[in-house]
């Protein structure tokens, strides 16, 4: 490769082909193929190093995005971040689209993540799916819908739960009662939680097998709905009670949600934009046939039982741009709408930008370096860019490390 130009490149993405994802959604909405018919469950744009972004160099040369930032890291990051942030990017953007329900999870805060990143590696822990920590960095993440979108989002208060145990005809499950009524409610959770995911298989599939059955005498129980659902994709799965103690979340197009480090949650159906810290540390507790540990998924979670939090929403420019910002250092975003506009950016550090609508044009400083963004398509825009200009008609997602951390 020739030594680095300060230019915008263009990004080529890999897409994970999980079993829940939608074969449909990715072409529905930005006209990206799937010639194979495969699940098309996350396109990916970012450093992973799982499945990293393809740099295009030329036509004929591409450049893995992890292997770009290794040789020029303070050129893509900036000097600020690239020292940081151990020159790595610090964000990982998706676009999911859920056709089935992904596993009840969580995800670890940044000391429990390097801690188990380094114990599995010292413990021989394969790189692959039945390990819990597949790299040393926190997850906190936001998703924006597209579409609606259904989540399971933390633990009902302890009153609740007792509710909902107590509209179940099942003998072992209000055994389980005493421990909600723990003073602390923390500690409550936390105690029911784990009486509930260590009971011996006997009596969890007799559970399942209860519910099951009185599913079809109660249709007007809107938990007894999701149940029916999931139990459609993971039959017999104790994951399906997750509706008796998590709160059903439903987002509406532009709506959004952010999910703390330690937040049990499961995304039920739907597509949306999904900004994290750039981690797959995903430890799972049900409908799933990866790896579970019930044991380091009690250690991570930190029982909220709050509803999700406010996130800072700005609108400017005659409310044609909005800006998200959750309370993390890693990223942000904003949803730029071009009706013939022109924008112009001082990128402080790298940021990704992805076309949703239209074909905006893209061009720096000098105008040299012009490009049409269609749908589906993403940019790179290294910090080492002096001036970009933006203008034409359409809609750019940009992901951007907020400007508390870079002043």
């Amino acid at each position: 490769m020739k030594p680095f130009l300060s230019k915008i490149y263009h990004l080529e993405n890999p897409i994970q082909n999980y079993d829940w994802g939608s074969r449909t959604e990715l072409s529905r909405l930005f006209n990206i193929t799937n010639i194979e018919n495969n699940p098309q469950a996350e396109l990916w744009i970012g450093a992973h190093h799982r499945a990293p972004s393809l740099v295009k160099i030329n036509e004929n040369e591409k450049m893995p995005l992890d292997t770009m930032i290794d040789k020029y890291p303070d050129l893509i990051l900036g000097k600020k971040i690239a020292k940081q942030y151990n020159n790595n990017l610090p964000f990982l953007f998706k676009i999911l689209t859920a056709k089935k329900p992904l596993s009840i999870q969580t995800h670890p805060d940044l000391k429990t993540a390097s801690s188990g990143f380094d114990a599995e590696n010292s413990c021989g822990v394969a790189m692959d799916d039945n390990r819990n920590y597949k790299d040393p960095n926190h997850k906190p993440e936001l998703i924006y819908a597209l579409t609606e979108f259904n989540a399971l989002y933390n633990f009902k208060t302890p009153e609740n739960i007792i509710n909902s145990i107590l509209s179940i005809n099942s003998k072992i499950l209000r055994k389980l009662i005493k421990y909600l009524e723990i003073k602390d409610q923390k500690e409550a959770l936390k105690k029911f939680y784990s009486k509930l995911m260590h009971l011996n298989l006997s009596d969890k599939s007799l559970i399942v097998s209860e519910i099951i059955q009185q599913l079809s005498q109660d249709s007007s129980n809107s938990e007894f709905v999701i149940i029916q659902y999931l139990n459609q994709f993971y039959p017999e799965d104790f994951g399906i009670l997750a509706p008796l103690y998590m709160n059903h979340i439903k987002l509406l197009p532009g709506d959004c949600m952010f999910i703390e480090s330690g937040e049990i949650h499961s995304y039920l159906n739907g597509s949306g934009f999904e900004i994290m810290a750039n981690s797959d540390n995903v430890i799972r507790g049900g409908l799933t046939n990866k790896h579970i540990d019930f044991n380091e998924l009690i250690k991570v979670l930190n029982f909220n039982f709050n509803l999700p939090k406010e996130i800072a929403v700005e609108l400017s420019d005659n409310e044609m741009v909005k800006t998200i910002q959750p309370q993390v250092n890693e990223f942000g975003m904003s949803i730029l709408k071009l009706t013939d506009t022109q924008y112009q950016f001082q990128p402080l550090s790298t940021e990704m930008w992805f076309c949703s609508l239209g074909n905006p044009i893209i061009s720096d400083l000098s105008a040299e370096n012009k490009t049409v963004l269609k749908p589906g398509g993403a940019l790179l825009i290294p910090a080492s860019l002096d001036s970009i200009t933006l203008e034409g008609v359409g809609e750019i997602v940009r992901i951007f490390i907020p400007d508390q951390v870079l002043r």
